[in-house]
């Protein structure tokens, strides 16, 4: 659940991909599935602690009204990623089949 009275305060770095909350903590979408097989939005606090998982109804609310639309923008790129991505696996599973049927009549 999103916290009282925090909300996006500014885009930060080079690329944007980094939402600066207002209570200092930050508010990032993990580019890469990982060890947990998901990509998602996370939160990392001050202390250094990370939270994994936000949904992205969380994401939202804790952007607030300024900045809802870079949290769309940046889940939206990241499900064209993946779109992408499954597009290039499919090929490549398709390929791979298509050589071993080859090989199995050689």
């Amino acid at each position: 659940m999103a916290r009282d009275n925090v909300q996006g305060v500014r885009v930060e770095g080079r690329d944007p991909k980094v939402l600066q909350l207002s209570d200092g903590s930050n508010l990032v979408l993990d580019e890469e599935a990982g060890s947990s097989g998901r990509a998602d939005w996370t939160l990392r606090e001050n202390d250094g602690s990370e939270r994994k998982g936000v949904s992205v109804n969380e994401a939202l609310e804790l952007a607030g009204a300024d900045h809802a639309n870079y949290v769309e923008v940046r889940t939206r790129a990241e499900i064209a990623w993946l779109h992408l991505i499954s597009e290039w696996c499919q090929d490549q599973a398709e390929r791979l089949d298509r050589e071993l049927a080859v090989a199995a009549r050689a």
